[in-house]
């Protein structure tokens, strides 16, 4: 049986599949950008993906 987990060490887990999560979102909208030749600009990356810049 696995040891339980204190809240702390959830939301630290939790933290780094989301941060994971949008970092994978972000790179893979700016290899789009960059195959279809657009400015791959900060908030436009953002505005995409729907992340804060």
């Amino acid at each position: 049986m696995k040891p339980s987990r204190t809240p702390s060490e959830v939301l630290k887990a939790a933290r780094q599949r989301d941060s994971a999560d949008k970092r994978g979102r972000v790179l893979k909208a700016v290899r789009n950008m960059l195959r279809d030749n657009c400015r791959a600009a900060f908030a436009t990356v953002a505005r995409e993906v729907g992340v804060s810049s």
